[in-house]
């Protein structure tokens, strides 16, 4: 069996690569050029792939890592991959260049009522649970997790990545309970037709799973986000075992949206950004991009980012970097010379650095715990 994988892995390695002509890229925030779909050169192995052995760059380490019962391989090296060009993607240099973007063909609203969903059966938690909660007088689903021991508890509100409340995000929250936290991660794409559940039933290498997540994301607006986030830190805030202050943190887009909430309000006393995608653009007509309002931060920072990355890239960290020092706000920031975007997911054959992922998390429940727990005390 290992030598039938290895030669299968290096044909697709090659592949992968581009050496067989498509010329296809894979940037940081998981978009390809449109060489690796365009000819059709991908798409017989990405078949193949579902059914058998799967190469997966994701880090400095080689790794292997079960998913759906099949090996995936890791190697060191660039991250490549497969993935069609969003539209996300002319949106943001659409921005930057100063011309109209193109017009998101978003969904319309939902039904207050919500979808059912059910949680992983593979996550051990402390306690957690699927809750509603009312933002604006309508129904949203969140996923909750809270520690075994008695409170009270500081609170953390976690904005999801753009894949939904998955075994990920889901993950993320019980680590924080295990940790003292009282979590919440509410359902950001509540207003459209396309529950939590529908969302995360897509395998990883489904091209639906993209296409069906980034017209949404592409939909979100900063006004509705804020009311999203603030709806369930007031969730949090109703349970007995929970009391002031609060964190916000969150991947991808949820960074963005944790920085986002961190200069536009005054709800939380820690904020945690990982691999914060646009925050140099404005989500909604109207809305000022968020680090326009870095002079506003009022609250703690710290920032998780992999030089691999492509959104944000080393330059836009480097500009959230000199617009905090501008404003003389304190910040601390961990960044990975060889990491990719979402290096902490182990959902994410392709970018999944274990490595990486082991250093950041105790460094977040450190800051955390310095700026919530202590604070706290003194209290």
């Amino acid at each position: 069996m290992r030598p039938v994988f290895m030669a299968l892995s290096r044909r697709l390695d090659s592949r992968l690569r581009g050496n067989d002509g498509t010329g296809g890229t894979l940037r940081g925030d998981g978009e390809a050029s449109a060489g690796w779909l365009g000819d059709g050169a991908l798409r017989a192995p990405s078949r193949r792939l579902r059914a058998d052995w799967i190469p997966a760059y994701a880090g400095r380490a080689v790794m292997g890592r079960r998913l759906r019962g099949r090996w995936v391989r890791g190697y060191a090296g660039r991250a490549v991959g497969y993935a069609k060009v969003s539209s996300g993607r002319e949106r943001r240099v659409a921005a930057r260049a100063g011309r109209p973007a193109p017009s998101p063909a978003c969904h319309p609203r939902a039904s207050p009522r919500l979808p059912s969903a059910r949680r992983d059966a593979t996550i051990q938690p402390m306690a957690s649970q699927w809750t509603t909660i009312n933002v604006d007088g309508a129904a949203a689903e969140a996923y909750l997790a809270l520690p075994d021991a008695p409170g009270p508890h500081p609170g953390v509100v976690v904005a999801m990545h753009v894949f939904g409340i998955d075994r990920f995000v889901q993950e993320k929250c019980d680590a924080l309970a295990e940790a003292g936290y009282a979590a919440i991660a509410p359902y950001i794409f509540h207003r459209s037709p396309v529950s939590n559940a529908r969302l995360i039933s897509y395998a990883f290498d489904d091209p639906a799973r993209r296409e069906t997540a980034m017209p949404l994301k592409d939909c979100l607006r900063d006004g509705e986000l804020i009311a999203d986030m603030l709806a369930a830190r007031d969730a949090l805030r109703a349970l007995p075992d929970v009391a002031v202050p609060f964190g916000v943190t969150g991947f991808c887009i949820g960074g963005r949206i944790a920085y986002l909430m961190a200069v536009r309000t005054r709800a939380f006393a820690a904020c945690a950004d990982f691999y914060g995608v646009d925050v140099d653009l404005p989500w909604g007509d109207g809305e000022p991009d968020p680090l326009s309002l870095t002079g506003s931060l009022d609250c703690a920072l710290t920032g998780f980012f992999g030089d691999l990355d492509a959104n944000p890239t080393p330059a836009d960290v480097d500009k959230l970097e000199a617009a905090l020092r501008e404003h003389g706000k304190p910040f601390e920031f961990h960044r990975y010379p060889n990491a990719q975007h979402a290096f902490n997911d182990p959902y994410n054959p392709v970018r999944y650095d274990p490595e990486v992922s082991a250093d950041s998390w105790p460094k977040l429940i450190a800051f955390f715990d310095g700026a919530l727990k202590a604070q706290e005390a003194a209290r």
